[in-house]
């Protein structure tokens, strides 16, 4: 996992908290956390925001509850963004592994970022 070119992500559904992630989340998290924020501090602060505009904002959903619902997720561009305006695109591939008794306990989620726009430079100058 952890030198998988895809970031892999394992959240505990029941406490809501971040269980392991690997360097490829690390370094999109990174491009994202400010120096002096904790990690808490920081998952805290994303806002994702689905390509049909639907926002989901860590500010105001638990992460526990957002867990419960045990979604399962199939390459969907999600853009991550923090207060300051800096924002990662991403798709993501999400789902959750259930209890005997059928709540869910944990969420996987793997992602890979989305590249930027090569711009208007012709692709024969590239070469």
């Amino acid at each position: 996992m952890s030198v998988s070119p895809v970031g892999v992500v394992v959240l505990d559904a029941v406490a809501g908290t971040l269980k392991s992630f690997n360097r490829e989340t690390q370094r999109i998290f990174d491009s994202l956390r400010s120096p002096d924020q904790t990690q808490e501090e920081f998952l805290g602060t994303m806002t994702f925001r689905r390509a049909d505009g639907r926002e989901i904002s860590m500010q105001k959903f638990p992460m526990a509850e957002l867990l419960s619902v045990g979604e399962t997720v199939w390459a969907k561009k999600i853009i991550i963004s923090v207060p300051d305006g800096r924002s990662v695109t991403v798709l993501l591939n999400a789902t959750s592994i259930h209890s005997n008794e059928g709540t869910v306990e944990l969420t996987v989620s793997g992602s890979t970022e989305r590249p930027r726009p090569l711009g208007t430079r012709p692709l024969a100058s590239l070469g």
